[in-house]
């Protein structure tokens, strides 16, 4: 796997990836019953960015929207407050840039929990220690679409599931999407669903390399 997750930290598909994900929390979060949270692919929790480096993918992505930050819609808002938060900096330039698992514990209520999924075991160490006294988020080193089958559905009946693989950059599809319908219980395109089927607890929001050919996050199935 030569894709290299701490280059693309912070670019455009990242700021609509995360935004999207800050989104979902506020529309679960509107009941107070909890919900479970699973990133399949977590990665660790945060990346470093360094302002000097004219190559990092952050420039285009989050670097254009903060120097925009006064003007940005109230949309916007929350993300950015998450990120410039987590990220520390002046609040127009940030040290790091928070990767799903941070924005996820930041959001996480008492009565939510989260599971993050690493395949790679120095990630999943760093993430671990980037999540010490999150007493509700788990790490789980291992394959996450394996994870799904054992995590859903959840005692608290309300999931969100971000499935973000990491995939070289000459990748044009996303082979894992079957993989994810089944783990999830979700009919195939072919399959009519019938009213046995767990719909209403998991949403799967598909943010795969491959799939940023239109600088859009394709969301494959929501339901608050």
């Amino acid at each position: 796997m030569n894709y290299r997750h701490a280059f693309h930290a912070g670019n455009h598909a990242d700021v609509l990836k995360h935004l999207l994900l800050v989104h979902l929390f506020e529309a679960l979060q509107r009941k107070d019953k909890g919900f479970l949270f699973v990133d399949t692919h977590a990665g660790r929790g945060q990346y470093p960015i360094d302002p000097a480096n004219p190559g990092g993918e952050w420039h285009e992505g989050i670097g254009r929207v903060l120097a925009r930050r006064a003007e940005a819609p109230e949309g916007l808002q929350h993300y950015l407050d998450l990120v410039v938060a987590a990220g520390g900096g002046d609040g127009a330039r940030l040290a790091a840039y928070p990767g799903s698992p941070s924005l996820a514990a930041s959001l996480l209520r008492p009565q939510d929990r989260a599971v993050f999924c690493e395949l790679q075991r120095v990630e999943a160490k760093a993430l671990t220690t980037e999540l010490t006294g999150v007493r509700n988020a788990q790490v789980r080193e291992g394959d996450g679409y394996a994870a799904l089958k054992a995590l859903l559905p959840p005692p608290e009946r309300r999931a969100l599931v971000l499935v973000d693989p990491p995939r070289p950059p000459s990748s044009r599809r996303w082979s894992g999407s079957p993989r994810v319908r089944s783990r999830c219980g979700i009919p195939s395109r072919k399959a009519r669903p019938h009213s046995g089927s767990w719909r209403r607890c998991a949403a799967v929001a598909c943010a795969a390399s491959g799939c940023w050919n239109c600088a859009s996050t394709r969301t494959t199935r929501m339901s608050a």
